[in-house]
């Protein structure tokens, strides 16, 4: 077993050499080629539409939140990942059609859910939340929901996170 240890130290510092010999003339660091240049946001839209037939959809990472949204599902699953979204504006109508698909709103704090403007027949709509951080996007839904799902909540725990109990992050606001 002693052996198997030796080799696999003395393979990986041979290897660690070779990566060392083959990248001698290579510039020191990330500053000699010169920084990565992301650029202020793109200039916000008025309206935006997404429309999922039977596929998956999703805004994700960092994107510029429209005034308004209008969703369209028939049978596939949009998700609009708020995380690092570049919010612009105060307020977004989200317009939303529902067929027989879903929308997941993943919230951050301070973003309010207010779907007192929505009509549903047999689908379900869940806002998950609490009111203890201060609105800094209200998210206002209308539309219908025929047999499909709507739902907002923040975004869940990794497994590490859980393996260690590391409290959940904190809820957006219920409207």
């Amino acid at each position: 077993m002693f052996t198997r240890i030796l080799f696999a130290l003395l393979t990986s510092a041979l290897s660690l050499l070779a990566q060392q010999a083959l990248t001698a003339d290579l510039p020191a660091s990330a500053q000699a080629i010169g920084p990565a240049v992301i650029g202020p946001p793109a200039a916000p839209k008025e309206v935006t539409r997404i429309e999922c037939a039977s596929g998956k959809t999703s805004r994700v990472g960092r994107w510029v939140v429209p005034r308004r949204l209008e969703v369209r599902v028939s049978s596939g699953t949009v998700t609009l990942y708020f995380a690092q979204a570049v919010i612009t504006y105060p307020t977004l109508e989200l317009d939303a059609d529902v067929r027989s698909g879903s929308i997941k709103i993943i919230t951050k704090p301070g973003v309010s859910i207010d779907t007192e403007d929505l009509v549903v027949r047999s689908g379900t709509v869940k806002v998950h939340g609490s009111p203890e951080v201060p609105v800094t996007l209200l998210i206002s839904v209308s539309g219908r929901v025929g047999s499909g799902h709507i739902t907002a909540r923040p975004p869940r725990r990794t497994f590490w996170q859980w393996l260690r109990r590391q409290p959940r992050p904190p809820a957006s606001t219920a409207g």
